[in-house]
């Protein structure tokens, strides 16, 4: 709530500054642009989206591919069996090999399944969350700038009061001295 106090303070200096009123749909739009809790919620929001779409990932088949190629160079030199050398030539050796994996889970006693309902249950959930504190920034914004309008009309019928006391205490002042009025009466006018 302070934070919202804060924002109509920021809201009236702004508009005073740029020597136009603010209207309510700006001040709701500013506020829904700057509050901290409305933006968590959104990510919140975004966060169960990913949830569901993980969920999802779980049903889908998968495919792996692995391959790799390897040359092996031997070099030349004398093998010993026995005591006997045998000379040997250099020699270069390829080898290779590759892989392809194909994965589809067919039953896993609907886990699956209590996941994804609880991921879009999660996603609603975030939802109708964020559109609550929309609502709930944009309700806390109006009653602030509907009491901001309020306040600034009594200081006008303030003012207007002020100015119309200070000409009838003039007024009393200039009767008292030729006996039209009474020193209660200006005292009661200067008051």
């Amino acid at each position: 709530m302070f934070r919202v106090l804060v924002l109509a303070l920021a809201v009236s200096t702004a508009s005073s500054a740029q020597q136009q009123p603010m209207t309510l749909d700006a001040a709701v739009q500013m506020a829904l642009q700057r509050n901290t809790d409305l933006q968590r919620q959104v990510l919140l929001s975004l966060s169960a989206e990913q949830d569901k779409m993980i969920a999802r990932s779980a049903i889908l088949p998968t495919v792996d591919f692995n391959a790799s190629v390897g040359v092996t160079r031997q070099g030349s030199g004398s093998v010993i069996v026995q005591g006997v050398s045998f000379p040997q030539s250099a020699a270069v050796y390829s080898t290779g090999s590759a892989g392809l994996v194909v994965r589809q889970l067919v039953f896993d006693g609907g886990k699956w399944w209590n996941n994804i309902a609880s991921s879009k249950s999660g996603l609603e959930a975030g939802q109708h969350a964020t559109a609550e504190q929309r609502l709930q920034v944009a309700f806390v914004v109006a009653q602030r700038f509907y009491d901001l309008v309020r306040a600034q009309r009594f200081a006008r019928v303030m003012a207007g009061a002020a100015t119309r006391s200070a000409e009838q205490a003039t007024a009393t002042d200039r009767l008292a001295p030729v006996g039209r009025a009474t020193q209660a009466d200006v005292l009661a006018a200067r008051a």
